[in-house]
């Protein structure tokens, strides 16, 4: 299966974005495989306004089991403005094509 090997994501000037997520947004039920094996996640906000910044991906898997060195994520805010959180790794979420409105 062939995989992403590197992202970089730059969010500036007068953007605005919910969240930014590096390694992508998965809506899969079950995940086949990695998102991303080798190579890099970067992710820069220098301007703008967000609201959750994540490295990793949204219920995607990333990374090199056999040799973590192979792979890299970097976040950097060096501007902008952030209203929730940031982080390094991914965010789990809820399964939408199971979910119903009586939760």
């Amino acid at each position: 299966m062939e995989c992403v090997k590197d992202v970089i994501i730059y969010m500036g000037d007068n953007s605005t974005v919910a969240s930014i997520y590096g390694a992508g947004y998965d809506t899969f039920s079950y995940p086949y495989g990695k998102s991303m094996i080798d190579g890099s996640i970067t992710v820069t906000v220098a301007g703008g306004k967000v609201f959750n910044v994540y490295g990793g991906g949204y219920r995607g898997s990333v990374g090199n089991d056999q040799d973590p060195s192979r792979f890299n994520v970097s976040v950097n805010v060096i501007g902008g403005e952030v209203f929730g959180s940031v982080y390094g790794g991914g965010s789990g979420g809820l399964d939408k094509v199971k979910h119903n409105a009586d939760g």
